[in-house]
């Protein structure tokens, strides 16, 4: 009976050890009313092949995949920064530290831009390129990137880049 026991706790603990594992390995869901791409649009698309580009051709990098959790939280930021005129990089320590949505990064990067509604993707991308704080998170240790690009009617395009890096 005791073998038993201890055989069924054994087993207990392993199947809950496989489902924190495999949880791990996914984003958890955002909630569904914050409507997150599944995809780059097209500006965004040329934003991420840009930047997988550059990765593979310096330092042999491996290509970044999209994820929907860092397209959202990129287009809420641009969102809120299109809205209150202001011009600022989140505070993605405390969001590593406090938001359920990231409980499976261990590092996440940000780059910020805005700039006339004439830009196209590829002029983004070099604008980013060109600076030494902003391609280096283009370089970066991260497997993941969500892009979002807004257009306001008063003439300005608010793009933020969201790097992260999954345990």
């Amino acid at each position: 009976m005791r073998g038993s026991r201890k055989r069924r706790m054994g087993l207990l603990a392993v199947v809950v050890l496989t489902v924190a594992i495999v949880g791990a390995a996914c984003d958890p869901a955002p909630p569904p009313q914050w409507n997150c791409p599944n995809q780059p649009d097209a500006v965004s698309l040329v934003i991420l092949n840009r930047t997988n580009w550059d990765r593979g051709t310096h330092g042999m990098l491996p290509a970044l995949g999209w994820n929907s959790t860092l397209a959202c939280n990129a287009r809420g930021h641009a969102d809120y920064m299109a809205r209150t005129g202001t011009f600022f990089h989140q505070d993605l320590t405390w969001r590593l530290r406090n938001d359920p949505l990231y409980v499976n990064y261990a590092s996440l990067g940000e780059n910020i831009l805005i700039g006339p509604n004439s830009m196209d993707g590829a002029t983004m991308y070099m604008a980013w390129w060109n600076s030494a704080g902003h391609r280096a998170n283009i370089l970066g240790w991260y497997d993941s990137i969500g892009i979002a690009v807004l257009r306001t009617i008063s003439g300005r395009t608010w793009a933020v880049q969201e790097f992260g890096r999954h345990f």
